[in-house]
Parts: C-alpha cells; sequence; structure tokens
C-alpha cells in the first residue's frame, strides 16, 4: 500500500469511533520494544496483547531445532497477540522485535472486556486477523515456490510499508535468519540489487531506491498481501471503520431504506480484483506472472528451494 496511507500511531485504534477509543486508551500502557525482545514466547501464556506504534515485530515458525523462519511481519498497522483476540492464550510461535519502536500494551483480561463489551473494538480486530490469515498463508505459498530473489524483494516491500520509510536498519544476517538462507546467500543477491542501483546498503542499513523496480522483481504474493492490506485500510477509513451506527448499535440506511439488526457489526468489504500489477511492468514467464528483472531467478545455490515448516492496574470498560 502507499506508506502515507497509515496513520500515525497504531492504525487499528485510530479507527476506533473517538467514544469508543476513549474506553480504550484508559487500558493502554506506553512502552519502548527494542530490538531482539521476545514480546511472546512460543507456548507460553500470553500477558498482553501489544499494538505496534513504530519498529517491526516478526512471528516466527520453528523448523526444526535451530532454525526458525518468519511468517507474518507486524507494524503499525496491527498487532501482536491475536491467539487472546480469538479466546486463545498460547501459540507455538515466538513474537521478536526486529526494528525497535514503540507500542501500546493491553492486559489479556482487559482485550477479553474489549472483544466482549466494545462491538467496534471487536469488529477492527476482526478484521486485522482477516490481513494476518492471508499474510501467513500467503508467506507460506511464497516461501516454498519462489526464488529468494523475490522472496527478498517482498519482504523489503513490505517492511517498507509497515515503516513508513526509505531507510531500513537491517543487517545480512538478520535477512537471512528471517528468509531461512545462508548468509552468503543474502549478501550476494543485495549485492546483485545494489548493481542494479534497487537498493543501496551501507552498514546496519539498507535503502530502497527504486521501489518500482524492486516491485518488479518481487512476485505475485506482495500485491496479493498488499492488496488486502489496502482493503483493511479502506475499511478502516468508512465512518469511524465500521459499517455500523454508534450511537444505536444498529447498521446505519443503506441507500435503499434498509438498516441492519441491531447489534451486528460488520465490516465494509471492497470488492475489487486480486493479483493484477499496477506498477505498469508486463509479467511474463512462469504461472504467478512474475519475472525478475535480471536474467537470473536467484542468486545462489537456496534460491529456488525452501520447505516452511520457523503493568498497571486498568479501569473497568
Amino acid at each position: 500500500m502507499a506508506r502515507d496511507e497509515l496513520p500515525p500511531g497504531n492504525a487499528l485504534l485510530t479507527a476506533l469511533p473517538p467514544a469508543d477509543r476513549d474506553r480504550i486508551l484508559p487500558l493502554l500502557e506506553p512502552i519502548s520494544i527494542k530490538q531482539r525482545r521476545v514480546l511472546h514466547h512460543d507456548r507460553a501464556p500470553m500477558e498482553h496483547v501489544y499494538f505496534i506504534e513504530s519498529g517491526l515485530v516478526s512471528v516466527l515458525a520453528q523448523i526444526d531445532e535451530r532454525k526458525a523462519a518468519e511468517v507474518w511481519l507486524i507494524g503499525r498497522e496491527g498487532l501482536s497477540g491475536i491467539p487472546l483476540l480469538l479466546g486463545g492464550s498460547a501459540s507455538p510461535h515466538r513474537r521478536v522485535v526486529q526494528l525497535g519502536g514503540s507500542a501500546l500494551r493491553m492486559r489479556a483480561a482487559d482485550v477479553h472486556a474489549a472483544m466482549n463489551g466494545v462491538p467496534s473494538f471487536r469488529a477492527v480486530m476482526l478484521r486485522y486477523v482477516q490481513l494476518a490469515l492471508v499474510q501467513t498463508s500467503q508467506t507460506s505459498a511464497c516461501n516454498s515456490a519462489h526464488p529468494i530473489k523475490q522472496r527478498l524483494a517482498r519482504w523489503l516491500l513490505t517492511a517498507q510499508d509497515r515503516i513508513g520509510r526509505d531507510v531500513l536498519p537491517l543487517t545480512h544476517d538478520m535477512l537471512a535468519r528471517l528468509l531461512s538462507v545462508r548468509r552468503a546467500t543474502i549478501s550476494e543477491c543485495l549485492a546483485l540489487l545494489e548493481r542494479e542501483q534497487v537498493v543501496g546498503t551501507r552498514r546496519a542499513q539498507l535503502e530502497i531506491l527504486d521501489r518500482g523496480r524492486l516491485e518488479s522483481m518481487s512476485c505475485l504474493c506482495y500485491r496479493i498481501m498488499a492488496n488486502e492490506h489496502e482493503r483493511m485500510m479502506r475499511d478502516l477509513r468508512a465512518p469511524w471503520g465500521l459499517v455500523f451506527d454508534h450511537g444505536t448499535g444498529r447498521a446505519p440506511v443503506d441507500g435503499h431504506g434498509h438498516t441492519g439488526h441491531r447489534h451486528e457489526t460488520h465490516l465494509h468489504e471492497t470488492h475489487h480484483h486480486d493479483g493484477h500489477r499496477h506498477d505498469g511492468h508486463r509479467q511474463d514467464g512462469g504461472p504467478d506472472g512474475a519475472r525478475n528483472v535480471s536474467s537470473a531467478d536467484g542468486c545462489g545455490p537456496e534460491s529456488s528451494s525452501f520447505s516452511p515448516t520457523g503493568g498497571r492496574r486498568s479501569s473497568p470498560l
């Protein structure tokens, strides 16, 4: 999505109607999230949901005793702690801060109370769950089917969308761990992108110089995930993010004299076709319509193979 489309702060909280947001804000504790901090350990009880305001958080799936792969990337569009939204209390996946920033933390008990007692909060949170489902499934498919160059391009574009700036504080080691490949493979890919003036690198930093070309190097997976992201943001920009009359609990008149049932909360769904690139480049070759700018599909021996398996007291609502 366009990077300036994300509102400041956390997009989910910003989407709440003002009166409901005022009910939620006293339950939130602002915190700093430092790089490498584990927000949620695998299989451990989750005590909080973290609404990310800045920085990046990876959801990591363990694929063997020593390796984990990223299946989901969270920025200021979302939160860490979806199991708590759905009535769960733990997950087999770790949530680790990759780029430090800030977040608003909410206790598990308050999350449950808000999901049950604030319809707009529940609706916005469940709309985000839909985005997470699309991202995790598409990432898994991408990791199993596409060469590393395309996967790297997809990851860089997604990270840029999430944090809203061109310069990313990243190391080769970090990218290699997240994409579950050798460091040498990442270095080779980045060197190729730098020669083509798509990115610029210096110590512990990477700058995206030509986003259009980077999109053309990515696979269709990025566009599918970006389309879903854009759809969620449009849904959240509908009247306070919801087709919902917040004063009465009824859906508003739809222009034909019809109203919805009391207490039903639905997100406005905008329908359009996914899977079409919008960068003006014709894509040829391969079933997903993606083709790299360079003649090589990958950057090393690992480029075409991957097997994914990687407080304070709150006020009452």
